[in-house]
């Protein structure tokens, strides 16, 4: 449900564990709190208005979308090339020994 919040516009607070604490960027998105810490929790709710759903929004689509999907797999695929390329012929020369 972070990610449908968040796409909707609505700020998480979450606890500092498992997956919904990976999703919250503290302080833009919502916000991280200590696990189990009930005055934690309770200012964050209090702050919560403080932040501004549009970027929640804009961080979902940029995320979380297949366009960001994408975009992040392309980097990521392009720096797989690049490290390749650059221990490549190291490789050539170690066979050639």
């Amino acid at each position: 449900m972070v990610i449908e919040s968040l796409a909707v516009g609505v700020p998480v607070i979450a606890y500092a564990r498992g997956g919904p604490a990976e999703l919250v960027t503290s302080g833009q998105t919502g916000f991280v709190v200590k696990a189990d810490c009930v005055p934690a929790l309770a200012e964050a709710v209090g702050r919560v208005r403080t932040l501004d759903r549009a970027d929640c929004r804009r961080a979902a689509e940029l995320r979380f979308s297949l366009d960001g999907m994408a975009a992040r797999t392309e980097e990521w695929l392009a720096r797989c090339r690049s490290a390749h390329r650059r221990t490549r012929p190291r490789e050539l020369m170690r066979r050639a020994a």
